[in-house]
């Protein structure tokens, strides 16, 4: 396996230029949690070697604005430079090793983790077929990791 060299992005930073793009409301909703976000991507980096341990946020002011959050994924004019820099880390996907990547798996799924849903660590460059199989569930039920992390893993 070959990892990915992760690119040197302030997430944070990121993060609030995602939201100072966003419509009043939206944005409101989104600064009025931003150290939750902090706190979460704080846990996502201190457990990159027990990638397992991460849980879903029970946090009420995350899980209520999942809608917000999910929507700082796509073509924020923000965000674009950072998905083009990822999709050229590799000129293969890490999954198959076949096809060029053309779109970014979400480690953990936007949907369960909505406030990873723009944190480059958990966006894996990768193709449309292999996007398409992986699972939106990163652990089993017996709570061992199903995907490797290629970013982190050796």
């Amino acid at each position: 396996m070959k990892n990915l060299t992760l690119p040197d992005v302030n997430n944070i930073d990121l993060w609030k230029r995602i939201v100072s793009n966003k419509h009043l409301d939206p944005r409101r909703r989104l600064l009025a949690i931003e150290g939750k976000i902090q706190n979460r991507y704080q846990t996502y980096l201190a457990n990159t070697n027990k990638l397992s341990a991460i849980e879903q946020s029970m946090d009420a002011a995350i899980t209520g604005n999942k809608n917000d959050l999910i929507s700082c994924y796509g073509d924020n004019i923000n965000f674009v430079p950072i998905k083009k820099q990822l999709l050229s880390l590799s000129h293969k996907c890490p999954y198959c090793c076949i096809n060029r990547p053309n779109t970014l798996d979400h480690y953990f799924d936007k949907s369960e983790y909505p406030e990873f849903s723009v944190f480059v660590p958990n966006l894996v460059p990768c193709c449309s077929a292999c996007n398409g199989t992986k699972s939106t569930y990163v652990l089993g039920e017996d709570g061992k990791r199903l995907f490797l992390h290629y970013y982190y893993d050796q």
